[in-house]
């Protein structure tokens, strides 16, 4: 490959090592290591390098094609599924329509014979049975039409130009309730991405004992953090600290790497140590409340997060996350103000996947609920 060089002044001779894939970054496309130091501070973990591009192409191929396997093979099972449920009901009605012609034949031994099924439909056990069974598919077609329109807005965002940006959301297995924002970290979120190719990709640009110093160790405890090396790059951070205790962003990426590992509170005194040092950092306040979150303590994480909110509005993670965190104290409807508020600001495809989850939730639990019985005797 030809040599690709930087072209802004002071560091135009740096060789290019590859692009910035941010959906809202306005800097140049094309980062040298001082570009990306410079530029693109805030989203390092987008900027890939030449060498690894064919990689991630490669990789996301296989997993649109895995996908549309999986897609085909859940549709030929629900098939299966409807059908068996459908010639169940068709049975049901073919019952029915006997007992009618044998009452209208007065065929009442046969009758006296089916006594069972004839209780069950004067209790209406099976249409009680049949009408859960309908609820329950129902719920299965709103989570469909869900990500069916989540997957036309990503679509019509690319297709005309419009800047979108992917959050990561981590859900417990078996309970929605406990679906959590994750970015919004200054360092980041693993991106799942081939780890042992970026990490050396990333020792590459910052492997140099040129650039050995507060710097380097700020860079590599976010790459570390991206990589999912968590208790490397706290020990990144510890020699950071040792050399400027006064970097908030250095206490930042500690808590971050500390919260990944489980380690709620102390992840939460060094969010407090960030803030400390600069009390204007939402970012410190949005991770502290993510901390909180997940030790369940959702009203200590709203005031984080209408702090991270009044130093800047425009931290949709922060309304994103509080709208999280009403959610868990069945707050809906204030729920879904933070999320329209986050939609104003950044167009994310999760953000829609989480009120349209909460919007389906609450019909489906006003959809449950007994109707009032309209009934009467006649009998005064």
């Amino acid at each position: 490959m030809n040599d690709f060089k930087c072209t802004y002044i002071d560091h135009e001779k740096e060789s290019i090592l590859g692009f910035c894939l941010n959906q809202n970054c306005n800097k140049k496309t094309q980062f040298c290591f001082e570009c990306l130091k410079a530029q693109h501070s805030n989203h390092i973990i987008d900027c890939i390098q030449f060498t690894s591009m064919s990689k991630y192409i490669q990789d996301s191929l296989e997993v649109y094609k895995e996908s549309c396997q999986q897609i085909i093979n859940i549709i030929d099972q629900m098939n299966i599924c409807l059908e068996k449920f459908k010639k169940k009901i068709d049975q049901e009605i073919e019952n029915i329509k006997n007992l009618n012609q044998q009452l209208v034949k007065n065929d009442y031994p046969s009758l006296n014979s089916q006594i069972q099924f004839i209780k069950t439909i004067y209790s209406k056990e099976k249409e009680k049975e049949i009408q859960l069974q309908l609820q329950q598919l129902n719920k299965i077609v709103l989570t469909i039409e869900t990500v069916t329109k989540i997957q036309t807005q990503v679509n019509a965002q690319i297709n005309t130009g419009r800047k979108i940006k992917i959050t990561e959301i981590n859900v417990e297995s078996g309970n929605d309730n406990q679906s959590q924002i994750t970015r919004g970290l200054v360092s980041g979120k693993n991106e799942k991405l081939d780890k042992d190719k970026n990490f050396q990709d990333l020792q590459n640009m910052l492997d140099n004992p040129n650039r050995q110093g507060i710097d380097f160790y700020l860079w590599k405890s976010y790459g570390l953090n991206n990589l999912g090396r968590y208790q490397e790059s706290i020990e990144c951070c510890q020699k950071a600290i040792k050399l400027n205790s006064q970097n908030d962003k250095i206490w930042n990426n500690l808590g971050f790497a500390l919260n990944s590992l489980g380690r709620y509170q102390e992840a939460i005194q060094k969010f407090d140590k960030a803030i400390q040092i600069d009390p204007k950092n939402d970012m410190a306040e949005n991770n502290k409340g993510f901390s909180l979150n997940s030790l369940q303590r959702y009203k200590e994480a709203i005031e984080c997060y209408d702090r991270a909110i009044k130093i800047s509005p425009k931290n949709h993670f922060a309304h994103m996350n509080k709208g999280f965190a009403l959610h868990q104290l069945e707050q809906f409807q204030q729920a879904l103000l933070h999320y329209d508020t986050a939609l104003s600001i950044c167009d994310d495809p999760h953000i829609l996947y989480l009120k349209a989850n909460l919007e389906a939730k609450l019909r489906s639990s006003l959809s449950s609920k007994p109707k009032k019985n309209r009934s009467f005797s006649g009998i005064k």
